[in-house]
Parts: structure tokens; C-alpha cells; sequence
């Protein structure tokens, strides 16, 4: 195309970091903006350093816009698939926040609409953009870990001063929200930890090149914030469809400082990156001779360069990397998270709620590439 990708972002939270990273992009344009509390979208407006962003409180009145190619659903979690479908409705290419939703059945609707409009979709999961990624990729072509047979990942973050929100965007904890009668629940406060899965599973399942066939899930319950209903953890252990064993640990609402982590097991190697206090990431080569001994890796070793523009997005680059990504699949026709691969990273942990929910009983993963999809029992 001769102009630039017009783009319409739905959401002033999360979405702001993509008005960031398009508003920078050589082949993009900003254009619109939509949230539905009034105050909060001027304000994030007036912050985005974007000049005639049009304002729209109204989703559909956007989508209306002929000049607008591309939408971000960067909304409420559990609205995800409801407003993907309602932009590939309109003709316009989507590039969606983590999961794809909360619903099975919303996915299959998603699915569905995807095969049938035939317009670009991915999933915006970032942490397959970490700097460290293409290094962990790296040892595994490299046959350093020789045939990696296991694999965990964690992710604890203690999300509950965001369980509550005002008219103006301000975030509280649930004690904190009493003092603010105008505070309302947002869609996290309720949510099982597990169905939060991408993060996690998304970037073990790419290096991997390999995909979930069954889970069993157990939850802890809800002992630190009984009142929001949010599990304090969940852990679940994954089979996959190239014999694999997985196991995830989710964590959102618990008095933990946070972690993001991965490792690695192989019949030659291990990996694992920092968690907790641990200063540097870790590698075990029986190539280097030394017996059972971790090695630290130096960051700046760890970490693939990234551009300027990626330095100065969010999450150590990861942000820009992610929105670029998409911009490539557009030119390609290739989408890196296509709508078969969103599944992939978000059904499982679904299915894994449905475990947790009959005392971990062991339940199949469909893959959506088939009809199988159709078959999964409620719950």
C-alpha cells in the first residue's frame, strides 16, 4: 500500500502503550482512540503526545471510519473476542491483548469469524518479544540443551490495588475502594489466575514449536482476598503433543514481591532465568565439563540488541517488538501469533480452570485447528 496503516486503538490503559509505539512506526498512522469513561480518555489523550487523535466513546461509531485499517482491542479481558469479532465485522485487521478471552465459547466464536472474513488477526503476546527469547532460541538450535524433555514457567503478579477503578481511572485495592464510592469492580476481580496463561505457556510452547493435549489443575482457593473470589495460585502440569511435561504456577492474588521465569530441562543442558533475588540468569552445558555446577550468564550476553525505538517502549522492549510484529504479518500475510497459535497459548489454561474445578481431573485439549473445538464439554 502507498499510505500508511490507519490505526483505531480501543482501550486507555494498556492500549496507550500501543498509541506509543504506532504513533513511532513508518508505516502507521493513529488516528482514533475510544475508551468509555469520558474523563479518562481525554486524559490519556492529552498524554499520548499525538496530535488530532479523534476521541470516541462510542466502539461502533469508530469502527464506522473508513480510513481506519487496523484495530488494537486492548479493552476488558473478558470483552476480548467479543470486540475482535466486531471489528473483523467492520473489514479491519486485528491485533488483540492477552488472552484471547476468558470464554471458551467466545474463542470458538473468534475462531469462527476469523476463518470467515479471512482478515488478519494476532494476538499481542509480548513476552515472546523478551530480549532473552531469541538467546534461549539460540541454545536450543544449537542443540546445547540436547532434546529439552521438561519445561516451567511462573508468573506472580499481585494485581489486587487494581481490582477497583473510578471514573477518572484511578486504581484501589478493595479496602481502599470503601473510601471511594464511586469505585467499581474491573474484570480482573473474580478471574482465575490460570486463565492468564499466555505469558507463561506462549513462549515456552514457541521455543518449543509444540502445542498442550492435556492438563491437571489445582487451585489454592481464595484465603488473601476471599471477598474479590480471585484464587490465591493455581498449578497446573501440561502434556504435550511432542511428549513434553510442563508445569505453571499463576499467581495474582498473594503477598509475594512478583516473578516472571522461565527454565529449561534437557538430556544436555538446562537454562533458567532470574527468579526471585537470583541476580543473573543460569546455564548448565555438559559440553562446558563442569559437573553440576550452574553457570551465571552476564545480561548483556543474555539479552539480544534491541533498537532505539524498542529501548524506549515498555516492558524491556517487548511492546514495540510486539506492535512491529504485527505490522511485518500485515506485509507478509504471515501472522507470528495467528488465530490457531492464540489458541494454542490461551485455551489451555481454560481447560486448566476446568480441571481445577473438578479436583484435577485430567481434561483434553482441543486443538482449533479442527472440529474437535466443538466438542469440548461446558464448565
Amino acid at each position: 500500500m502507498n499510505r500508511r496503516w490507519g490505526i483505531g486503538v480501543l482501550g486507555t490503559g494498556r492500549g496507550m502503550s500501543y498509541v506509543h509505539a504506532y504513533s513511532h512506526h513508518p508505516d502507521t498512522e493513529v488516528l482514533a482512540l475510544c475508551g468509555l469513561d469520558r474523563p479518562r480518555l481525554e486524559a490519556a489523550a492529552a498524554g499520548s503526545g499525538v496530535e488530532g487523535l479523534s476521541l470516541y466513546s462510542d466502539y461502533e461509531e469508530m469502527l464506522r471510519r473508513e480510513d481506519i485499517d487496523i484495530i488494537v482491542v486492548a479493552s476488558d479481558g473478558t470483552l476480548h473476542a467479543q470486540h475482535s469479532r466486531m471489528a473483523l465485522d467492520a473489514r479491519k485487521a486485528v491485533l488483540s491483548e492477552v488472552p484471547a478471552d476468558y470464554s471458551y465459547e467466545e474463542c470458538v466464536r473468534l475462531a469462527e469469524k476469523v476463518e470467515k472474513t479471512g482478515l488478519r488477526y494476532m494476538m499481542a503476546e509480548n513476552c515472546l518479544y523478551f530480549p532473552y527469547i531469541p538467546t534461549l532460541k539460540g541454545y536450543i538450535d544449537a542443540g546445547k540443551l540436547g532434546k529439552v524433555v521438561y519445561a516451567e514457567s511462573e508468573y506472580v503478579h499481585d494485581v489486587r490495588h487494581i481490582y477497583y477503578r473510578d471514573e477518572q481511572g484511578n486504581h484501589y485495592t478493595r479496602e481502599e475502594a470503601q473510601k471511594h464510592p464511586g469505585a467499581k469492580r474491573t474484570w480482573r476481580s473474580g478471574i482465575h489466575p490460570m486463565q492468564y496463561i499466555t505469558h507463561s505457556l506462549g513462549p515456552l510452547l514457541y521455543l518449543l514449536d509444540d502445542r498442550c493435549i492435556r492438563v491437571s489443575c489445582l487451585s489454592t482457593g481464595a484465603h488473601t482476598s476471599p471477598e474479590d473470589g480471585n484464587p490465591d495460585a493455581e498449578v497446573a502440569i501440561f502434556q504435550t503433543v511432542r511428549g513434553r511435561v510442563f508445569k505453571i504456577l499463576i499467581a495474582h492474588t498473594i503477598a509475594h514481591p512478583g516473578n516472571s521465569w522461565y527454565t529449561l530441562m534437557g538430556t544436555r543442558g538446562s537454562v533458567e532465568t532470574t527468579r526471585g533475588s537470583a541476580p543473573r540468569p543460569v546455564v548448565y552445558f555438559e559440553e562446558e565439563g563442569v559437573t553440576h555446577k550452574w553457570r551465571e550468564v552476564e545480561w548483556d550476553d543474555f539479552n539480544a540488541p534491541i533498537s532505539e525505538e524498542a529501548a524506549a517502549s515498555g516492558h524491556g522492549g517487548s511492546d514495540w517488538l510486539t506492535a512491529d510484529a504485527f505490522i511485518q504479518g500485515m506485509k507478509s500475510g504471515a501472522m507470528p501469533v495467528d488465530i490457531y497459535r492464540t489458541m494454542d497459548f490461551t485455551i489451555p489454561g481454560i481447560c486448566a480452570v476446568h480441571s481445577a474445578l473438578n479436583n484435577g481431573a485430567s481434561v483434553e485439549i482441543p486443538d482449533f485447528r479442527t472440529d474437535a473445538r466443538n466438542e469440548w464439554p461446558e464448565g
